[in-house]
């Protein structure tokens, strides 16, 4: 009765991709070994980058190993799945999906085109577990993504992007490749979110209305300053879908304007956005929306009411506003 116990226990915890709490770090149980360490699974450290091997036997047995040594250094607070078990991929369109992301993270969009895979905006290193089990989820594997946008140049939109930079492209708008690839840790958020700082590749250096034809979709490019000065959103022009990450949220929601950003070019971005007959929105945070000329219309009337703020010398006060919204 008690081995049949454990082995309940021990399915309840398998599975690649499990990220665990322990103490005050995490650890990411992201792949088995092979070669000479196989058997072995590896567990990455979310703050250090550090790997650790331990035995496969299972993954509560792998865990179990990992909190034993970190406890021998003085570590005694209970090991904790960071993140439930639930659905995270939904697919929005034919080969159009989208992977939630969690703990502050971005979502990633993948698109199964017919010449190449394309993923829009990686998520944050500490959610790549939670970004990996999807893609194996819709059939995919890290090596089988061509093309990688970043929407701009923040870590909870590139972070994981260090897992892809070796077998796809990276691409990112001119003005935030140039933050990406210098290493500008401050303006990214690295530095701010205390996170490990992680060199970063950029191929493909895009620019406004580039077309990028997948066969079966087909993506244009659009320079949206505002929330940075390097924010793009994508359109799928074929069925009017609307990737707008940080630029703009369902319920015309704005995303906080950061130190190369402006509300005036967020309004100018959000403007022309409107220009065109979009059909779904499908933001970097937060649900989808089926009403996007209303999300954006809400958006640009929130945005202007930031501008009559800061002329009347109260911007606080419209800030707090729109974020209530």
């Amino acid at each position: 009765m008690a081995h049949s116990r454990r082995l309940a226990r021990d399915r309840e915890f398998k599975g690649i991709g499990s990220v665990w709490r322990l103490g005050n770090g995490s650890y990411h149980l992201f792949q088995e070994r092979s070669g000479s360490a196989v058997g072995h699974f590896t567990c990455l450290s979310s703050q250090s980058g550090a790997e650790r091997l331990f035995p496969k036997r299972s993954v509560r047995g792998a865990v179990r190993n990992l909190f034993r040594s970190r406890k021998r250094n003085g570590w005694r607070k209970e090991l904790t799945l960071m993140h439930p078990n639930k659905q995270s991929v939904t697919e929005l369109r034919p080969g159009i999906f989208q992977i939630r992301g969690l703990n502050g993270s971005s979502h990633s969009y993948v698109i199964k085109g017919k010449y190449l895979n394309v993923m829009i905006d990686s998520g944050s290193d500490q959610n790549f577990p939670v970004l990996e089990k999807g893609l194996f989820q819709i059939g995919l594997k890290v090596r089988d993504i061509n093309l990688v946008i970043s929407s701009h140049e923040h870590c909870d939109h590139i972070g994981a992007n260090r897992y892809f930079q070796e077998c796809a492209i990276i691409a990112a708008y001119r003005l935030a490749a140039s933050k990406m690839i210098a290493g500008d840790y401050y303006v990214t958020m690295y530095k701010s979110n205390d996170l490990n700082e992680i060199p970063m590749r950029v191929h493909l250096w895009l620019e406004n209305m580039m077309r990028i034809d997948l066969g079966n979709y087909s993506l244009r490019v659009f320079h949206t300053p505002g929330h940075t000065s390097g924010c793009i959103s994508i359109i799928e022009t074929t069925c009017g879908l609307l990737f707008s990450a940080d630029s703009v949220f369902a319920g015309g929601t704005l995303s906080y304007i950061a130190e190369s950003g402006s509300v005036g070019d967020y309004l100018d971005s959000l403007a022309r956005l409107r220009c065109f007959d979009l059909q779904a929105l499908y933001p970097g945070h937060g649900r989808i929306s089926t009403t996007p000329m209303d999300d954006i219309d809400r958006a640009m009337a929130n945005a202007q009411q930031i501008l009559d703020g800061r002329a009347e010398g109260e911007p606080e006060i419209f800030y707090q506003k729109v974020a209530e919204n």
